[in-house]
């Protein structure tokens, strides 16, 4: 009885560690395949030879590569605005004068003692990064 515990509570620890990971199916035919892999790579890996293992049955399998894959791109926008100088004093008005621009305007703001004077400038950057996606292609056999 205590032998089975022990050993219950073993595997389950094993798996609540390797269960970071998972692989999924991309591509399999009757010569190999290919799978994806998610999340953490050891636990994804040990997912991948499962499924392997369990469509090339007692022919074995052997890895042919595994790597990551461009699968597309996603857009990003960063931006940055600079409200000028920020001087400490007491006060409680507040005053605007816009100069008809777009990107930049002249403010003297004054808030729980606290005064900006200067232009305010936003600068934005947008751009796209590849996506990437760890695959493992395989064939059925040794």
């Amino acid at each position: 009885m205590r032998r089975i515990l022990l050993t219950g509570v073993v595997a389950l620890t094993m798996s609540v560690g390797a269960g970071c990971g998972s692989a999924e199916i991309f591509h399999q035919d009757q010569r190999g395949g290919t799978i994806t892999l998610q999340g953490s790579q050891d636990g994804a890996m040990e997912d991948a030879h499962d499924i392997m293992a369990d469509h090339c049955g007692a022919h074995g399998y052997t890895i042919i590569s595994r790597g990551k894959v461009a699968v597309g791109s996603k857009s990003y926008t960063s931006s940055n605005t600079d409200y000028g100088e920020v001087q400490r004093s007491g006060g409680g008005s507040r005053t605007h004068t816009d100069h008809g621009s777009s990107h930049s305007d002249s403010r003297t703001t004054r808030e729980g003692g606290a005064v900006t004077r200067g232009n305010v400038q936003t600068d934005q950057v947008t751009g796209t990064v590849p996506v990437y996606e760890e695959r493992v292609t395989y064939t059925c056999g040794k």
